[in-house]
């Protein structure tokens, strides 16, 4: 295994297809290559956390909480919370304490935490810029989404991606669950760089990754920002999603909005079906939409998306 996403993919798949066994098994014998960065090891005692609740393993579970607890780290809220897989052991009163813990501390660090922004201005392109607004998924950060789209700027593009002031699990990764607190961040984010830079706002893109695929598409439906197109990876969507947005699409329909859509066949079955829902509601209404499906891709980027990048900005801001 090369990287940490490339464990994540093959313990997803094994969790799955309904082998947590197996992928704790794998994460015993490659994770270790990961564990000296808070980060990646947060995420695997949450793997493991949800693996041995999962297996009945209450006590190995109790065990690896604390470990990661006893390091300094800590568990999202909304893990904790409502995650299925550690229904086993919510009630338990070892759980509960080490849940009391991991709060307080995400708490703490929480009254740090603010709104930030990475810009990469396109060297020699004309302007007024078409600007591309990316935003993390979930316990992402820029660090880890601005690769992905970077590649925008040297076609001409004005390269934004702010990063959430919603802390995850660690002063590394940050969420969009709470969408009334931080869409505003959003707004704030696309107001600030019109100011500082001479964009084309008719040329506006708004992507994202998993949940902030999600918040991109909430976005650009509302038309708080003048998005011309809006492209959505693997993006966090429901089933639900299209009805109760049903007007919202009308109104985009009307104002000329673009839409592409990656999915991978391997990703979860809900977020499956909200985007092909999703996608399908957007064709209806008359809204030029692609939905790019990938067999073999779960959750995650694919490997060519620089390719998909350039060609769907190139179609958007025609």
């Amino acid at each position: 295994m090369q990287t940490i996403n490339d464990l994540q993919q093959e313990v997803f798949r094994l969790y799955s297809e309904g082998q947590p066994a197996a992928a704790l098994t794998l994460i015993d014998q490659q994770g270790g290559a990961f564990e000296h960065h808070d980060h990646w090891a947060q995420r695997m005692a949450f793997w493991r956390l949800c693996l041995y609740a999962l297996t009945g393993q209450r006590d190995a579970a109790i065990t690896v909480m604390g470990a990661a607890l006893d390091r300094g780290l800590w568990f999202g809220e909304g893990q904790l919370l409502h995650d299925p897989d550690l229904d086993s052991l919510r009630g338990d009163p070892d759980f509960e304490r080490l849940v009391k813990i991991s709060q307080a501390r995400q708490a703490e660090a929480q009254k740090d935490a603010r709104p930030l922004l990475e810009v990469i201005e396109p060297a020699g392109a004309a302007t007024p810029y078409p600007l591309l607004m990316a935003l993390h998924g979930n316990n992402g950060s820029i660090a880890h989404t601005l690769p992905f789209w970077r590649g925008a700027a040297d076609h001409g593009w004005l390269v934004a991606v702010p990063q959430s002031s919603e802390i995850s699990y660690s002063l590394e990764a940050f969420s969009w669950n709470d969408h009334d607190r931080l869409s505003p961040e959003v707004q704030a984010h696309y107001a600030g760089l019109v100011a500082r830079y001479p964009v084309d706002t008719r040329r506006v893109v708004i992507g994202g990754f998993s949940m902030g695929g999600r918040m991109a598409v909430r976005q650009a439906l509302a038309g708080v920002i003048p998005a011309r197109g809006v492209i959505a990876v693997s993006a966090a969507l429901s089933p639900e999603d299209a009805e109760a947005w049903a007007e919202s699409i009308t109104a985009a329909a009307a104002r000329g909005l673009r839409a592409a859509f990656v999915l991978g066949e391997r990703d979860a079955d809900r977020f499956i079906k909200g985007n092909q829902s999703l996608a399908a509601a957007f064709q209806r209404a008359g809204i030029d939409t692609t939905l790019h499906t990938d067999p073999d891709l779960a959750h995650d980027y694919p490997a060519y998306f620089a390719t998909l990048l350039v060609d769907w900005l190139a179609m958007m801001s025609a």
